[in-house]
């Protein structure tokens, strides 16, 4: 098996990346021992400021790609809507779209990986119909 990166996370980040991807992370605990009076930071720190210290490291089991400094994740899709607009890619030669804007999976980007993991936006299933929501 080859090594796989892996990234500090804080406890509540860690339950919200079980909940959100489901079987696609692995988490390993970590021995958050302060070097120099400062613990590792949590990974989310980047898009949501958060500043709790890290008490597991996780490893993403999915394809990702980087191009400049944006990666991406093969494994979902972003519509033109402006909430919850992060998609699940299906397996299979199924045809999707975003059942709100219309947006074809075939038209629109890869996902970006760090809001995958950690921003607002709910992650959508294709297949599944979702609440309009009155502005």
């Amino acid at each position: 098996m080859d090594m796989m990166d892996t990234y500090p996370v804080c406890e509540t980040h860690k339950e919200s990346l079980e909940h959100r991807l489901g079987n696609r992370v692995r988490f390993w605990e970590m021995n958050n021992t302060p070097v120099l009076g400062h613990y590792t930071m949590c990974k989310a720190y980047d898009l949501t400021g958060c500043t709790a210290p890290a008490t597991h490291r996780y490893a993403l089991e999915m394809q990702i790609e980087t191009i400049g400094d944006i990666t991406t994740v093969s494994d979902y899709w972003d519509c033109e809507c402006e909430q919850d607009y992060i998609h699940v890619k299906l397996d299979g030669d199924v045809e999707q779209f975003c059942n709100i804007c219309g947006s074809d999976m075939d038209d629109w980007p890869n996902s970006r990986l760090d809001e995958v993991l950690f921003s607002d936006s709910q992650i959508m299933d294709s297949n599944k119909e979702r609440e309009v929501k009155d502005g």
